[in-house]
């Protein structure tokens, strides 16, 4: 798919962090979805040393990093963890260990423009399961944080 094909489907973003029992790690979830609600592209990752939190902003700045690089407008992002929204659109004390990736999806999200946060209640989110049942042998296992994730085709096995 090119950029401009893309770019034209691109319009929510699903994001999940799932704590891993038993090891400092988590695994991420992120779907790209069009505007008839069809999956565009998926991956999981499973970032290790970050906990909960931290690892959802990596995944939200994945996301906002996508929607940079083809240049889309007015997406949506539902976030599974409604304090990194709150921390991101009011006034809420953010702890200091995320306070660099606060600030830099505060800045990627005034750069992009019309992107709304919007919490994901349900249980059966689809970002949530996608990051829960990814085995941790089939999860890409990323040690530096910083790293730009790639999103993989929706034909690529997740």
């Amino acid at each position: 798919m090119n950029a401009s094909q893309f770019r034209n489907g691109f319009a929510y973003a699903l994001v999940s962090a799932v704590p891993v029992r038993g090891e400092q790690a988590t695994r991420i979830g992120i779907i790209l979805k069009a505007h008839d609600r069809s999956t565009i592209a998926s991956q999981c990752r499973m970032l290790e040393g970050l906990g909960r939190l931290a690892a959802t902003y990596e995944a939200l700045m994945t996301v906002l990093q996508r929607a940079q690089v083809v240049n889309a407008r007015r997406i949506t992002i539902y976030v599974d963890d409604p304090m990194v929204i709150e921390q991101l659109i009011e006034d809420c004390e953010v702890p200091r260990e995320l306070i660099g990736a606060n600030l830099r999806a505060r800045a990627m999200l005034h750069q992009l423009g019309r992107v709304r946060l919007k919490a994901a209640n349900s249980p059966r989110f689809s970002a949530r399961m996608l990051a829960q049942n990814a085995c941790a042998s089939d999860a890409i296992r990323d040690v530096r944080s910083d790293r730009q994730l790639p999103l993989l085709s929706k034909e690529t096995r997740v």
